[in-house]
């Protein structure tokens, strides 16, 4: 009876590509209603008085399907390509036993006390991500993650959340970032990193509570597996590859070098994505060599560690067509000219809440926006041009604005079944869009308690930010 309940249970799970088709089905289908309009735009800056309606562009759902892999070339193509690369080169590092070895090492030195490097590893990520590193490439952290929750008797939904909720949580409030705050604020005429001080703040408040969750959630299902949001299923059946290859291997300083220059690629690329923009296929290529140097100290063969890189490749194949896949998604919105529509009767409504309220309307708002537009950056030169004179009809400072964009904008991000990379990080980790949603909803519901109260102080305090 309980094998039969499990396989009615494991039945009704829905495939993510199913999702990602059924998606796109639908977005299609409104494209046939929602009208076409478009805003003015002077060097890339939305004129917030000039939206008007245009003649009703009708998607040809037959010409995306015949261009999806030209559109997703277009919106993701550095990072498809980096993506093969980056899972060679991660096989090409974990058959090395290094990651392996070096795990049992800390694990054997530590026993229970290892459930520490969960709330650190949340920390680190999310300073990572207040300074915009690991944004765009935080799919590549997943089989990195996947490794360490596998090692800590975890499920891959921890794995997911590690690599994807650490940066973007640092990301959500964070003083110093460019693409957004700065962005935003000189979008909305005010000095960029103003209000620096609330912004640390938030940020240090989003950081540690997404610490204290990640590790009552690990904890409570090392003790009791049965409360794991993806159910009955084993850890190890949900590993990406696993290796237990390694039994009885001691941990040597060879397998310590290849760490060490392991480690040493993600600081440096860390770096270079603030000094000279590193980016996917920058990381690939640290991680490629950083693979081979690898493999020769593990005294392998070029051969070999070649096969290996292959096969490492080849786990890639499902998240590289999910991202594809989902292409389709951005490509109708955009050729049937319906964001700046969506935008602009999203707007609407706030002209007639009261202050604190309109506050809090716009960070609904930006969650909704968010959904057709995910990157923080194209959001902002849609929005703020809006937003920001809105902001001075409602009697509500810039700075506000800025913060419940800011809000809505990472809010919805991570569980944005628009998001070509993260739909292909839950099918990376064979982690189904029902079970994140599960994971992640108590985390988000605990959120909106910080979010909306430092809303609603901002608007009673005219927090002007300087």
């Amino acid at each position: 009876m309980p094998a039969k309940h499990a396989k009615e249970k494991k039945s009704k799970e829905l495939n993510p590509f199913v999702l990602i088709t059924w998606i796109i089905v639908v977005f299609w289908i409104l494209s046939f209603f929602i009208p076409s309009g478009q805003f003015e735009r002077v060097d890339n800056v939305v004129d917030p008085d000039s939206f008007h309606i245009v003649q009703k562009i009708h998607v040809n759902i037959f010409q995306e399907i015949l261009t999806m892999g030209t559109s997703a070339l277009k919106a993701s193509g550095s990072l498809i390509l980096s993506m093969l690369v980056v899972g060679g080169s991660l096989r090409m590092i974990t058959e090395t036993g290094a990651m392996d070895l070096g795990l049992d090492a800390i694990i054997k030195r530590y026993g229970d006390k290892t459930i520490a490097i969960i709330p650190i590893l949340c920390c680190l990520l999310g300073v990572c991500g207040s300074a915009t590193v690991f944004i765009s490439t935080a799919i590549t952290l997943v089989p990195i993650c996947i490794v360490i929750a596998q090692k800590l008797k975890l499920d891959n939904a921890v794995a997911v959340g590690l690599a994807y909720l650490g940066p973007w949580i640092g990301f959500m409030a964070s003083p110093i970032n460019v693409s957004t705050t700065a962005t935003a604020q000189s979008l909305a005429g005010i000095p960029q990193f103003s209000g620096f001080g609330v912004r640390l703040v938030m940020t240090v408040i989003f950081v540690l509570i997404l610490a204290a969750f990640m590790t009552w959630y690990c904890v409570r299902i090392r003790k009791d597996p049965s409360k794991s949001v993806m159910g009955g299923q084993s850890i190890d059946s949900l590993s990406v590859e696993a290796n237990s290859a390694y039994a009885g291997q001691e941990f040597t300083w060879k397998h310590g070098l290849i760490l060490l220059v392991f480690v040493a690629g993600i600081v440096y690329f860390a770096i270079g994505t603030k000094l000279w923009k590193y980016g996917p296929s920058e990381m690939a290529g640290i991680l490629f060599v950083a693979a081979v140097f690898g493999n020769i100290v593990a005294g392998k063969s070029l051969d070999e560690g070649y096969k290996t890189f292959v096969k490492g490749g080849q786990t890639m194949v499902s998240t590289v067509l999910m991202i594809i896949l989902a292409s389709m998604i951005s490509a109708i919105l955009t050729n049937g000219l319906i964001i700046d529509t969506v935008v602009y009767y999203i707007s609407l409504p706030l002209r007639a809440l009261p202050k604190a309220m309109a506050a809090i309307g716009m960070f609904v708002a930006n969650c909704l926006i968010n959904i057709p537009i995910p990157s923080g950056s194209a959001q902002a030169n849609v929005v703020m041009p809006i937003m920001a004179p809105l902001s001075d009809v409602l009697g509500i400072t810039r700075q506000t604005a800025i913060l419940a964009y800011q809000y809505g904008d990472s809010f919805t991000n991570l569980m944005n079944p628009t998001s070509a990379a993260f739909m292909g990080a839950l099918a990376l980790a064979q982690v189904s869009f029902k079970k994140w949603m599960k994971f992640i909803t108590p985390l988000f519901t605990v959120y909106l308690i910080p979010i909306v109260v430092s809303l609603i102080w901002a608007t009673a305090t005219g927090w002007m930010g300087f």
